[in-house]
């Protein structure tokens, strides 16, 4: 890391360590006049919100099916930002086998992230506790049991010097140094009380803000990028602009934004550029919304459209209260699919369930996607085609 490449004006100071300088984050916010190019960004980021809060109940309803599907789809995005190679595909076929074995570890890691995602969204909606450091920790907990980083006393702050860089280089040619360990605990308690306080910023200015400000601190030592990105759902959450953890964002950061995400974030700590970071973030907000909503309804047809075919071939209560299921579970098997039933709609037998799926074979619903030993996999490929659409 340069000390040339930071300005005299960059947002925090250097100090010397070993190898090196560390940059220290000075406290949010930052004393910045908004352009009317960002203040009109928030505008449409709020609306597309709005849209997106609007349609939630339907999420929901009968049962958070679609909702699931959502969440499964961010881990999977978030988690290969940090190299898994796990596909939601392989997310749904985990959840129907429920294989535990070492092979899986990436798997295992993205659905660590679906649980620490759905425990922080009971916790904020419960009203438990605020959002703080205590659920931070808890999260990255969660996050990294059993995974890579478990080593690292998960759900605690870092007591290491971390940077920034490629894998076997020295420090001396990092691409960024983070605090020393010793001031993590007050630079996250000053991240905390600007989290709680009485801001009147924009709750989306205070998320950008914040994951900015966790990102620069890197107070774990590993799993940083993963929370950072599950603290802008809780932060939306906690000021009331998303009522559910159902914004998809991880992908504008994984694709072809990821060297931009990266290098912008760096260039706030070098040079203060907040009003690059701040519109690429609010251009994010903008296209993921308007990406949920569009998948939501296209799913909300296929189903519509599916319950039409079986309509005509079966008119059973239970076949049409298993098409919803799919929005979940497109992916599943025979007792997988049997155990979902049981448990949002009724007490049906197996072989109930086998004739529905029969139907749904016929109707060309479903399919067989491979078989694992004596289990079938089945999936529906016009849904899956939809949710996995970039």
């Amino acid at each position: 890391m340069k000390k040339d490449d930071f300005i005299v004006s960059a947002p925090g100071k250097l100090i010397s360590i070993t190898g090196g300088h560390s940059f220290i984050p000075n406290p949010l916010p930052p004393k910045i006049k908004w352009s009317n190019k960002i203040v009109k960004l928030l505008g449409e980021a709020r609306f597309s919100l709005g849209k997106l809060n609007a349609i939630e109940p339907e999420f929901t309803r009968p049962e958070p099916f679609i909702f699931s599907s959502i969440i499964k789809m961010e881990a999977v995005s978030s988690t290969r930002i940090e190299g898994t190679q796990t596909t939601f595909e392989d997310i749904l076929i985990f959840e129907s086998l429920r294989k535990n074995k070492a092979t899986i570890n990436d798997v295992l890691e993205t659905y660590n992230y679906i649980n620490a995602t759905n425990y922080g969204y009971k916790e904020l909606k419960e009203k438990k506790f605020p959002l703080c450091n205590r659920l931070i920790k808890e999260t990255h907990r969660m996050l990294l049991d059993r995974v890579r980083g478990d080593e690292y006393t998960p759900g605690e702050f870092r007591r290491t010097q971390v940077y920034i860089g490629i894998r076997q280089q020295p420090i001396e040619q990092a691409r960024f140094i983070p605090p020393p360990p010793n001031i993590i605990d007050k630079l996250m308690s000053d991240l905390e009380n600007f989290l709680n306080s009485d801001s009147d910023l924009d709750p989306l200015l205070i998320s950008s803000l914040s994951h900015y400000q966790f990102e620069a601190i890197h107070p774990f030592y590993d799993g940083n990028g993963r929370i950072g990105r599950i603290l802008i759902i809780y932060i939306l959450m906690d000021k009331g602009l998303l009522n559910k953890p159902i914004l998809y964002i991880s992908p504008y950061f994984e694709r072809e934004n990821r060297e931009k995400y990266y290098n912008l974030l760096l260039k706030i700590s070098q040079k203060g550029a907040w009003e690059e970071w701040i519109e690429f973030y609010l251009l994010g907000i903008i296209e993921r919304t308007k990406w949920v909503i569009d998948t939501f309804q296209k799913s909300m047809s296929l189903i519509e459209e599916f319950e039409k075919s079986v309509i005509k071939e079966c008119n059973s209560l239970h076949t049409k209260e298993a098409l919803k299921i799919l929005y979940g579970y497109p992916i599943f098997t025979t007792p997988l699919f049997h155990k979902i039933y049981k448990k949002h709609f009724n007490n049906v037998s197996l072989s109930t369930i086998r004739n529905i799926l029969k139907i749904w074979q016929k109707l060309k619903i479903i399919e067989v996607l491979k078989k694992d030993k004596k289990e079938i996999i089945f999936y529906c490929p016009k849904l899956m085609n939809i949710l996995t659409k970039p």
